[in-house]
């Protein structure tokens, strides 16, 4: 176990994915359990920055589980452990969907018999939507159906400044010549929080790259832009409870497609939470909103658990 002077401690383990892929995995424990969450990050994200967050869900009895994204963060970068042939943003849409399948199989097996969460930030947000939505495998029907609930936080949807038509028209047809080549994905530090320290902390942070793959930056942004275009939002299954939050100033994810979203999906027990003034990392921002939100996810989360 590890932990530091402020969480609760976590289990941190290289596990291999459904296709032998290895990734960096960490679990905090419950000593009471009463429900799992599989927390999936966002784009050139990793779980270390969010220690303090997964900590409180443990403290509140919700086991977390959380895994550094196939072309991200250590699962990536670590030249120890990482799969042959892994490098940064070296992903895709179908590969994502099947990792999220296979961890949340794995939670479930890990912590049998507690009611599983989904919860995905920023472009995993987009992610797990998609995940619920899709009308063929990956996932299975019985995977989904093993959900208590789903919370997206500031989740892609479409991104808040778009790329110009032209850029995007030549971006689709060069991944698919050129999958794998790299190029610059600018991620201003300053736009996703308010609080100074958290912005110098994310410019130090070796584990984020400003830069992806053509194929990784293109099913991102197509897959999570689908879910509006093609009404993918009315194929929600039955019954699966929503939780959406979103700062009212996110200039990296638009909060305005965020709640057009969330107004098409077919489910009466869905929530809407907007933060004024927030940027687009709600956990870790000012004026009260870091805990505020934390709380918000924690406590639907709780009211989510069957008795």
């Amino acid at each position: 176990m590890a932990t530091d002077s402020t969480s609760t401690p976590y289990v941190e383990a290289w596990l291999p994915g459904f296709d032998g892929h290895q990734f960096y995995t960490r679990l905090w424990p419950a000593a009471q359990p009463k429900a799992a969450a599989l927390y999936v990050h966002g784009f050139a994200d990793h779980v270390s920055r969010y220690d303090h967050i997964h900590s409180a869900f443990a403290q509140r009895g919700i086991v977390m589980f959380a895994y550094d994204k196939r072309g991200f963060g250590k699962t990536a970068l670590d030249k120890e452990h990482r799969s042959p042939g892994a490098s940064y943003d070296k992903t895709n849409l179908e590969l994502e969907l099947s990792d999220v399948e296979f961890w949340l199989q794995h939670l479930s097996r890990e912590r049998p018999g507690l009611p599983l969460f989904l919860v995905g930030y920023s472009a995993s947000g987009g992610l797990v939507f998609n995940f619920v939505t899709r009308d063929h495998a990956p996932p299975k029907a019985e995977t989904k159906a093993m959900l208590a609930g789903v919370v997206g936080c500031s989740p892609l949807i479409y991104l808040a400044n778009p790329a110009p038509g032209w850029k995007r028209f030549l971006a689709t047809h060069l991944s698919k010549l050129a999958p794998n080549m790299t190029l610059a994905a600018p991620m201003p530090e300053e736009l996703f929080s308010r609080i100074p320290e958290k912005v110098e902390a994310l410019k130090r942070d070796r584990l984020r790259r400003p830069e992806g793959t053509l194929k990784g930056l293109h099913d991102m942004i197509a897959s999570a832009e689908q879910l509006l275009d093609n009404d993918k939002a009315k194929a929600w299954p039955e019954n699966l409870p929503l939780l959406v939050t979103h700062g009212t100033a996110d200039e990296v994810n638009s909060p305005a497609k965020s709640r057009e979203f969330f107004d098409k999906v077919p489910v009466q027990d869905k929530k809407f939470l907007s933060y004024d003034g927030a940027y687009h990392d709600l956990f870790n921002e000012a004026d009260g909103i870091a805990e505020r939100s934390l709380e918000d996810v924690i406590s639907w989360i709780e009211v989510h658990v069957p008795t």
